[in-house]
């Protein structure tokens, strides 16, 4: 089931509109997945999809920047 959402947030990351990215999208996301998720599992596979989907873009891109600022917004809620 993990395996599942950790493949659906990285699918968001690297094809939903640059726009669209941010700490909730991906906080729903989760939700939406399974909503009784512990909130330190799911910020355990927020952290490895960032970092993964992070590493796809390794040019400075806008959309990498973006992603990158995922961990902060959690952070800062």
């Amino acid at each position: 089931m993990f395996t599942e959402l950790y493949n659906n947030i990285y699918d968001f990351l690297t094809t939903a509109e640059e726009r669209q990215i941010n700490a909730m999208s991906v906080i729903y996301l989760g939700m939406k997945e399974d909503r009784w998720i512990p909130q330190n599992k799911l910020r355990s596979i927020i952290d490895r999809v960032v970092a993964s989907a992070s590493n796809v873009y390794m040019d400075t891109s806008s959309r990498q920047l973006r992603i990158l600022r995922i961990l902060p917004q959690m952070s800062a809620e």
